[in-house]
């Protein structure tokens, strides 16, 4: 199985899996206008990984967003959700936060969630590059935003 890259929306989030460790990462900016296709695709993406990996392993999610717009913070509450009614505590789910260490908004945003979804383990972690996704082994997929250019 190869580890797969995902370019979600022009904007750059970007998502990838490992699969030799069980490990997402979701990075770059979430500010897209209308996020709801991006995130329901990531989502589904997700949950078809988890399904097929063996029960009760640890699976690691890891946020390291850029920028995060008050509807994809929405949409990532709906995507964290899915996550646990569907895994049903099958799975060990764990989320990295990371944010710049100047960025106090990021950490408020990553506590809410942590809050509102206390059966998760979140770690938060202060990152000095907003991207480290790396790209160079990962087959790339691109996928269009429903978001029009003006």
């Amino acid at each position: 199985m190869l580890n797969k890259f995902i370019l979600l929306n022009e904007k750059n989030l970007r998502a990838s899996f490992d699969i030799s460790t069980n490990k997402f990462y979701i990075d770059g900016p979430s500010i897209a206008l209308y996020p709801e296709k991006n995130y329901l695709t990531l989502t589904g993406i997700i949950l078809d990984i988890i399904n097929v990996i063996p029960l009760k392993e640890k699976v690691i999610i890891s946020f390291n967003f850029s920028l995060l717009n008050t509807r994809s913070i929405l949409e990532l509450i709906a995507l964290l959700k899915n996550i646990k009614i569907s895994d049903k505590c099958k799975h060990d789910i764990n989320v990295n936060w990371l944010y710049q260490s100047d960025d106090e908004d990021m950490l408020d945003i990553g506590h809410d969630l942590a809050e509102l979804f206390s059966e998760i383990n979140f770690n938060f972690n202060e990152s000095s590059e907003c991207s480290y996704i790396k790209t160079n082994s990962l087959t790339t997929f691109t996928l269009k935003s429903s978001e029009s250019s003006n």
